[in-house]
């Protein structure tokens, strides 16, 4: 009498999506097969570098990914979407598990993949992940200042609300221009912010100026600014005022402008 002899050891394997799965079945009539898969390597390829929804990231960035043991080549993508229809970057033949890109936008989030090849064309893609970029380094200043001729004492507030320049300048001579800046005196608390991009880190005098009024310099030896802290400055007390003063002179209607240099330490009386 003839047997059908099953064999227990015989499997059935497929690909689903990108993962290996077995599917075989112990139904009656269905034949035992084996597909061999070891030649694909991993069922997922693993990224390293840039962390999946890392923030801060610089705008050269080193990518990294796990090494697929059977694969040939690799296919990198870098796009401004999910869907990857906006390639920022791609390239289907890179042959190490590192590559380094620049040129990203500040404070923009991308998105990237990587799929390995086999020698029979046969890929493993990897998980999607995104990261975003830093923030445009800037200095970030917040200015306490009262304009000349605007000031209610009664009422302890401006008259109304108006910009001023606040430039930042060398500690030494000649005082060179660093960076300058617009922003608006609050009427009520007298506060104004403002941000330097791409102004190097540093020590700076502060220069307060509006209009015609008095054009006050921050304290001697300056104020120190870096990239991740927002100096605060407040003008509105006399030992915080210094270096340099533009006067006004009014008569017969006729507004004159003269600068006057005047050391700190000559300074008796408050300003």
């Amino acid at each position: 009498m003839e047997k059908n002899i099953s064999h227990p050891t015989t499997k059935i394997f497929a690909y689903v999506g990108t993962i290996n799965t077995e599917i075989s079945g112990s139904s009656p009539g269905v034949a035992d097969a084996y597909v061999d898969t070891s030649r694909f390597g991993n069922s997922i390829l693993s990224l390293i570098n840039p962390v999946n929804n890392s923030l801060n990231n610089p705008t050269i960035v080193d990518f990294s990914w796990h090494k697929d043991p059977n694969a040939v080549r690799y296919q990198v993508q870098v796009a401004t979407d999910s869907l990857f229809t906006d390639i920022f970057y791609e390239d289907q033949y890179v042959y190490d598990t590192t590559i380094t890109l620049g040129g990203f936008t500040y404070s923009a989030k991308y998105f990237w993949k990587v799929k390995s090849y086999d020698i029979y064309n046969n890929y493993t893609i990897s998980q999607t992940w995104n990261f975003k970029i830093q923030e445009l380094p800037t200095l970030k200043l917040k200015l306490t200042a009262v304009v000349e001729g605007m000031y209610y004492s009664l009422f302890n507030q401006l008259s109304r609300r108006d910009t001023v320049t606040v430039e930042l300048r060398q500690t030494v001579s000649p005082y060179t221009l660093v960076a300058s800046g617009k922003g608006v005196i609050d009427s009520l608390n007298f506060n104004t912010f403002l941000q330097y991009p791409f102004a190097p880190a540093g020590t700076y005098y502060i220069v307060f100026k509006h209009l015609n009024s008095i054009s006050t310099w921050s304290k001697s030896g300056g104020v120190s600014f870096n990239f991740n802290d927002t100096a605060f400055y407040n003008f509105t007390t006399s030992s915080h005022r210094h270096t340099e003063i533009i006067l006004n002179l009014r008569a017969l209607n006729i507004v004159y402008i003269a600068e006057i240099l005047i050391r700190a330490d000559l300074l008796t009386q408050p300003i």
